[in-house]
């Protein structure tokens, strides 16, 4: 990870995660971010939830907003992702890696929560193919964490891949998740 200018960084090697305090630089990557509204500035829109509900937050790791996501039930996890057909990588080549982030904090008062991050590819708009997933983190209610993962496209080659950012938790529990990014690594 790179952190250009001033800033808090910490490191707990027991929870394989990055933690960065609120005035902390922005994440530095290479090449470019595919992600429209990507700090969920203004709007939600193009995010939704799977088994949750999805509304603006605060506070933003950069910017006044972040996604909020709210846990509704359903399956073991509720995620955090882009409507079908917009915020994907279309047909990436075979062989190609793409690399994932997101930061994501409980909101204030929150205890307990987890997070992930995970890259999927898609054969066709229904069905799944080859899928990277990150480690669960321990999330903090004052410090952003990195939530990252990297992804080799194997073969078939898929029509689309996108990336989605899980809540484990309970029914109830939510996150706030801001400035994500995808990109394929040059």
């Amino acid at each position: 990870m790179a952190v250009a200018g001033c800033g808090r960084l910490s490191f707990d090697p027991s929870l394989d995660a990055r933690r960065v305090t609120e005035d902390a630089p922005a994440h530095v990557d290479v090449g470019t971010n595919i992600l429209g509204n990507a700090s969920c500035e203004g709007d939600v829109a193009p995010w939704i939830g799977y088994f949750a509900d999805v509304t603006l937050g605060t506070p933003g790791r950069t910017g006044a907003t972040s996604c909020q996501v709210c846990r509704l039930g359903g399956s073991t996890a509720s995620t955090l992702d882009p409507s079908t057909g917009t915020n994907d990588a279309a047909s990436p080549a075979v062989g190609t890696t793409w690399h994932a982030h997101a930061w994501v904090r409980m909101p204030a008062g929150a205890t307990g929560i987890r997070s992930r991050i995970s890259l999927r590819q898609w054969t066709t708009g229904t069905t799944s193919g080859a899928q990277t997933q990150s480690s669960g983190v321990d999330l903090s209610d004052t410090d952003w964490t990195l939530v990252e993962a990297s992804h080799t496209v194997e073969a078939p080659a898929p029509q689309y891949l996108d990336s989605f950012v899980d809540l484990l938790g309970n029914v109830g529990d939510c996150v706030l998740v801001d400035d994500l990014w995808l990109g394929q690594v040059p």
